[in-house]
């Protein structure tokens, strides 16, 4: 499965900081990064989704966000994500001072329950 880097950017475009993971495809690697970045939008402006050397997608701002179908946003794909966020929260960088980080963690457990957090891949 390909590997993706997430690029999170100041409101300059800078670089700020980045998270890593492994999905199926192109589609579902956007639909995790938007949802990663809109849990620590209080801190970065906007975020880059790159596979190797391509760059898939550029948020500069969060009015710049994909339109992205509901029905991308399966069970599974909310498992993974809280275990992402999960990971950035306790990482010891700069995500875990993200207070829309924790507000989003609460909100994924409380829909997905502690039965129901399977990984997605």
């Amino acid at each position: 499965m390909p590997w993706y880097r997430v690029y999170f950017l100041s409101r300059n475009g800078d670089i700020r900081n980045v998270d890593e993971f492994v999905v199926t495809d192109d589609d579902t690697a956007l639909a995790l990064a938007d949802r990663v970045h809109e849990a620590v939008s209080d801190l970065y402006a906007g975020y880059e989704l790159w596979q190797d050397s391509r760059r898939i997608y550029r948020c500069a701002h969060p009015a710049s966000r994909p339109f992205l179908p509901q029905h991308i946003f399966t069970q599974g794909m909310q498992a993974e994500l809280l275990r992402r966020l999960k990971i950035l929260q306790s990482g010891g960088t700069a995500f875990g001072r993200s207070l829309r980080l924790a507000e989003r963690l609460n909100e994924l457990e409380d829909v997905l329950g502690p039965r129901r957090r399977k990984r997605f891949g």
